[in-house]
This record gives structure tokens, sequence and C-alpha cells, in this order.
């Protein structure tokens, strides 16, 4: 019941302020005549407020527990694809795979690890096409994240979470990651 209400107020709260700013921006950004520094500031507010109601929705999403199934999950990344992509294009695809209900952390874990995935490649790949695969059968849960685009040393890659984060998350649930490049 407490995680219902929490889903509740954040959705209706949250939801309802960022939405309101960014009401207030989309507003203000067609008015042209406003000095170029005021729209930049108005606009990177705009996508501040998408990205944090993106981010809340994932949220209550996981504090439903009727939206605890394995279609469920599917479903919810699948529908937020393209908010983190942008204007990449993707192709998903799923493999049949029996239903189950997943619990709390497995769902927060895979669903921040699919969001780190997408979002190194929408930000670092320089890629026009992303291709999204979930799989793995009544016991295993898996996704692939793939791009074609410049790739990147592992051992270079310093100063970021990203990767560390993917593998803490996948070890969290007795997993692991394996990256290619």
């Amino acid at each position: 019941e407490m995680r219902i209400r929490i889903a509740g107020d954040l959705h209706d709260d949250l939801g309802s302020r960022l939405g309101g700013m960014r009401l207030i921006c989309e507003s203000m950004l067609a008015h042209p005549e406003l000095p170029a520094s005021m729209l930049g500031d108005l606009d990177l507010i705009h996508r501040a407020s998408r990205e944090a109601t993106d981010a809340m929705r994932d949220i209550v999403w996981l504090l439903d527990n009727s939206e605890s199934s394995r279609s469920k999950l599917i479903v919810h990344i699948r529908e937020m694809t393209p908010t983190i992509l942008g204007a990449v294009k993707c192709e998903f695809s799923v493999d049949e795979t029996p239903e189950q209900q997943l619990d709390f952390d497995f769902r927060w874990q895979v669903l921040f690890a699919f969001k780190e995935s997408l979002g190194n490649a929408a930000k670092h790949a320089n890629a026009e096409r992303v291709y999204c695969h979930i799989g793995g059968g009544a016991k295993r849960f898996t996704f692939e994240v793939r791009d074609e685009g410049k790739g990147f040393l592992e051992e270079e890659v310093g100063g970021g979470h990203g990767l560390k984060n993917l593998r803490d998350r996948a070890e969290a649930l007795g997993g692991s990651v394996t990256v290619f490049s």
C-alpha cells in the first residue's frame, strides 16, 4: 500500500510540476524575439524537465506491484527506448519466453542497466541505428544493445561510471556483462 501511495504521489505531484515547467518553457520558446542566451537556457530547462519526467515515470512504474511481470518489464523497456535514443533508429526483437513474476530488485537492476546501455549507445557511439534484443528463457534474462557506431577500447574508457555500474547491476543479480567493441 505504501508503494502504491508513493507512486501516486510522485506521479500526481512531481509529474504535474514537471509538466508545468515543460509547458512554460514551450510557451516561452515560441517567442523568437527573446535573447538567444535565454532561449538556450529555456531549451536546457525544457529538456531537463522531460528527462526528469521520464526518470520519475520509471520509478513510479517500478513501485507498482501490478507491473511486476516479465512481459510488462519488456513493454516498459520498449516504450522508454525512443525517449533515450532520440533520433537514433532502433530495431527491437524479443524471444518468446514463459510469463513470470519478477521481484522489485530484479526489475530495478535490469531497467537501469538497459537504460545505461541505451544511453551509452546514444551519447557515445555516433550510430544511426541501435539493435536491441531481449531473450533468455524461463531461468535467465538476457538483453543485448548493439550499435554500428565508432566503438571504443574498454581500457581507454575512464572517468565514467557506466560500465562499472552495468557490471555491478549484473553482479547483484548473479549475472554478467560482456562488451564487444
